[in-house]
């Protein structure tokens, strides 16, 4: 009886997963967003028939989002938009990206689309238009049955100025002694690698306890001076900061963060950062190989482990690539890596409270040692068994998935089957095999910007100091010399009054002052916008948001060309900026201008001033249009009149990989920058099926005065005619009955000929 119970069971089972099978409707609409600040800095939302919900990180193809349809109704109109756009005023319609120069964006009937592409469960659509010029444009406009060979911006590199010395140059950085059990507090806080010669000291023998040492907040100022010739943004210390760093505190402290001859030497170090699969940004060490290590091993942040001379920003001193024992990271515990389901940080990187964080603990004094676990065990309520360091639970499931294991003591890969033989934490010790000690005792700061939205927030992790500040706001305070300690800020709660949009100033500081051990680890939603490896930038001002700029006719257009970088390249060797008076370099010749009554600007019989034409005289229409100074195009629509007819023109102007087209209404209406029109004043058309006899298309086109073009497809998505809907009703005539896609200006019908 029981067998005949486990046999219906089953069988009832099977057959349920069979319908299942057969019911289940899977379709994949991917989308590939433009690759712009604002669009790879913003949460990308698709909204369908009116509501809104984020659009699915793809991890494995960069640049890519998706939305998968499982047994539900497939909206009939999408569009995609920006989270901080709420409004839609620039989202992606079913023209792409380019759409929204002049107009304003037409929904993609995704349902049609489908229907379009009946025999695939997957279509793509490519809505940055320079992606689809590179691709070669063409009639699809974007869309596509098979996902196209194309990336977008995954990684970009932060640059970091780093200040490589060593305890035998600088007094403030020190080497721990070596741990045993019989070791007193005060002797595991003394300087074993003391140094009687080295400048700035903080101790005066090796006896003596190094000071700070644990999170020390409140060792700098809360807000960042401005050096009055260097222009630099400077930290300075405060009286409890100066007991940290002996009695010429203020002079080792700058020593840490410039460049000083006998005490360190400068170099610039790229520090990679990566879009997570939560659509987020991060830069882990603990999976990190530093560059220039012989042996390959992961773990540890170790900038200056080798510095090639083409990083050098000063003359190199021996002493400060003294290698020292190191050891690699340890892991935090299980429970302490799951995320927040507020901030999806690691619940770890919110336990200490800051300027920029009130729901944590107060960690001064903590992360000085292992005792660090009974504090974050009582704060958290963890059971007591739970590990927090991975050295209470040196074993395989408590380490995070792909953790490298070695044996005991070396560099060597190994594997947990060796037991008390492996361990999942490197040590490299000076004079052994492997790479011999690292380079340690450094300092590092970099400084950008990002533009700011709700919902912002940025977590570090790492040891020793670490101080950020944001809108020159001292934002995470983990100063001293500490294990990998974690800060957070909540961008909101700490900018009140931010505007979105806004750009503001990011500056973070750290240094590695101890042995053994040197990590950092950043995750963010900030998007840092100069990280664009080549930012080109075209600017439309009117007079009245731009009173400084000089006026023509009724608006005046400024052309900002940018060669900039976020890199080490860049940061050595300058931003190429085009875009004030002066300063004309040779990266200019990248803009051109184009004249057409299309609005996309591909349509070559729609020209009327080429880009070969505008090379060849600047000054068209007797000096209604002169773009003899490309970062300033003249455009004075009262002198057009007399040379053009009435009627809409777009200026394109393209700039490298930028374009933007600015509208010219000549007529009635004033000069005005490209801008969308309310939805509901688009054009719109009828279809009807003519005589069957016929086989023909008829389209009555319902908006007196427009003349839109028209296009029908197959069910392929091959176009099989164009044209201008001049007259009121017009006939076309199709080879065959069955489904045909009509498509008039921006609309789009689909039809049964029969």
């Amino acid at each position: 009886m029981n067998l005949l119970k486990t046999a219906v069971a089953a069988c009832i089972a099977l057959c349920i997963s069979s319908v299942w099978a057969q019911n289940s409707k899977a379709k994949v609409f991917h989308v590939f967003l433009p690759q712009s600040e604002y669009w790879i800095a913003s949460v990308p939302m698709i909204n369908e028939d009116g509501k809104s919900r984020k659009l699915d990180v793809d991890p494995e193809h960069c640049g890519w989002y998706y939305r998968h349809y499982v047994n539900e109704t497939i909206p009939q109109k999408v569009l995609v938009h920006r989270e901080e756009d709420a409004t839609m005023d620039e989202a992606i319609g079913v023209n792409g990206y380019w759409e929204t120069n002049f107009d304003s964006p037409a929904p993609i009937p995704m349902n049609s689309m489908f229907e379009l592409y009946e025999n695939n469960d997957d279509i793509y659509f490519v809505a940055d238009e320079d992606k689809v010029i590179e691709l070669g444009y063409s009639s699809n406009k974007g869309w596509y049955t098979e996902r196209p060979p194309i990336e977008g911006l995954c990684r970009f590199d932060i640059p970091f100025f780093i200040y490589d010395t060593d305890a035998s140059l600088h007094g403030a950085f020190s080497c721990a002694p070596e741990w045993n059990a019989a070791q007193t507090p005060a002797e595991a806080r003394v300087n074993d690698c003391y140094y009687a010669n080295a400048k700035y000291q903080v101790v005066s023998s090796s006896s003596d306890e190094v000071p700070c040492i644990g999170v020390t907040q409140g060792m700098v100022n809360s807000v960042l001076s401005v050096d009055p010739v260097s222009k630099r943004r400077l930290m300075t210390l405060t009286d409890k900061g100066r007991k940290c760093f002996g009695s010429q505190a203020d002079s080792a402290f700058s020593a840490m963060f410039k460049q000083a001859d006998g005490v360190n030497q400068r170099n610039c170090f790229d520090v990679p950062i990566t879009r997570t699969a939560d659509g987020e940004w991060s830069f882990e060490s603990d999976s990190y190989v530093s560059p220039g290590v012989k042996t390959p091993v992961k773990g540890g942040f170790y900038p200056a482990e080798q510095t090639s001379d083409a990083m050098m920003l000063s003359e190199r001193l021996a002493a400060a690539e003294t290698k020292r024992d190191a050891q690699g990271p340890a892991f935090y515990g299980p429970k302490l890596r799951k995320l927040d389901s507020a901030t999806h940080a690691p619940i770890l990187d919110l336990v200490c409270n800051g300027p920029g964080w009130d729901k944590g603990y107060d960690c001064n004094g903590q992360f000085a040692d292992g005792e660090t676990a009974e504090f974050v065990k009582t704060a958290l309520k963890l059971d007591k068994n739970d590990c927090v360091f991975g050295w209470e639970c040196d074993y395989e499931s408590a380490a995070p998935e792909g953790w490298p294991v070695f044996a005991v003591g070396t560099e060597t890969p190994s594997s947990p089957s060796e037991g008390n033989k492996a361990t999942y934490r490197w040590t490299s010790k000076v004079g052994e095999s492997g790479n011999g000690g690292r380079n340690q005792h450094f300092c590092a700061e970099t400084h950008a910007n990002f533009r700011y939205r709700k919902g912002l927030n940025f977590a570090i992790r790492g040891n020793d100091d670490i101080w950020v500040f944001i809108d020159r706001k001292l934002a995470i305070d983990l100063g001293g010399v500490h294990l990998a300690a974690p800060g957070f800020v909540d961008l909101d709660k700490f900018m009140p009054d931010a505007e979105e949009g806004t750009s503001y100033d990011i500056d973070i500081y750290t240094c590695q002052r101890r042995t053994t051990a040197s990590s950092l680890n950043i995750k963010t939603n900030m998007f840092f916008g100069s990280s664009l490896e080549y930012a080109t930038g075209i600017e439309v001002y009117t007079n009245t948001n731009k009173e400084a700029y000089r006026t023509y006719g009724d608006k005046h257009f400024k052309v900002c060309t940018v060669e900039s970088g976020f890199n080490c390249f860049f940061a050595i060797n300058g931003r190429i900026e085009v875009c004030e008076e002066t300063g004309v370099r040779d990266s200019v010749h990248y803009v051109s201008y184009l004249l057409s009554t299309d609005g996309y600007g591909y349509d070559t019989t729609k020209t009327i001033v080429s880009e070969a034409d505008f090379e060849a005289n600047p000054v068209q229409f007797g000096g209604a249009i002169n773009v003899t100074d490309k970062r300033n195009p003249i455009v004075n629509k009262d002198k057009l009149k007399g040379y053009l007819s009435d009627g809409t023109y777009y200026l394109f102007i393209k700039n490298k990989s930028d374009r933007r087209s600015i509208k010219i209404v000549v007529g009635d209406e004033s000069s005005i920058p490209a801008t969308r029109k309310n939805m509901e004043s688009r054009p719109s058309f009828r279809v009807q099926v003519a005589a069957p006899l016929e086989l023909s298309i008829a389209m009555d086109n319902a908006t007196a005065g427009n003349a839109p073009q028209y296009a029908i497809m197959d069910m392929n998505g091959q176009v099989l005619v164009t044209g201008t809907l001049e007259n009121a009703d017009t006939r076309i005539k199709v080879p065959t009955a069955g489904f045909y896609i009509v498509k008039v200006g921006q609309r789009y019908k689909r039809v049964n000929v029969k």
